[in-house]
């Protein structure tokens, strides 16, 4: 049975690991400072995605499943999560950049965006500042109505 929760700090050690696992950027990456949610069997991490907070709009990063368990469903598990948390959490937008993932956000919703589009908040962030490449694909998903 896999369960979905809140991450503590104690689970650094090993979503720093799936990062590496997956590739990905773990360099400024601290549980205590993202909203994480964590996909468990037992005790064992199997899979993660982070909210940067924004006011009312989040980065989506940090998205990472276990090797072994890619193609299985659970990485489209962990974000239909994270946005049910997103919507708890009362957030109008989130925003992701991707290198490899864009068809698999796209099934989720998400659109692509140009990034001067993108809350000025969430551009000024290490992720699109520095961490993913300008090459890196923006995309949106609105959770809220905009308004005018």
């Amino acid at each position: 049975m896999i369960d979905f929760i809140k991450l503590a700090p104690s689970y650094q050690p090993q979503a720093l690991s799936l990062l590496t696992e997956n590739g990905l950027p773990s360099e400024d990456f601290d549980i205590s400072s993202f909203h994480v949610i964590g996909a468990l069997s037992e005790k064992e991490l199997l899979a993660m995605a982070a909210l940067e907070l924004y006011e009312e709009h989040a980065l989506l990063r940090s998205v990472a499943v276990c090797t072994d368990r890619h193609k299985t469903g659970l990485g489209t598990c962990i974000i239909k999560e994270m946005i049910k948390e997103s919507q708890k959490l009362n957030l109008s937008k989130l925003v992701v950049l991707t290198e490899t993932a864009e068809g698999f956000f796209n099934k989720l919703g998400f659109k692509v965006t140009d990034r001067e589009k993108v809350p000025n908040a969430v551009r000024q962030s290490k992720e699109f500042q520095h961490i993913c490449p300008a090459s890196a694909v923006c995309m949106t998903l609105q959770l809220k109505k905009e308004t005018d």
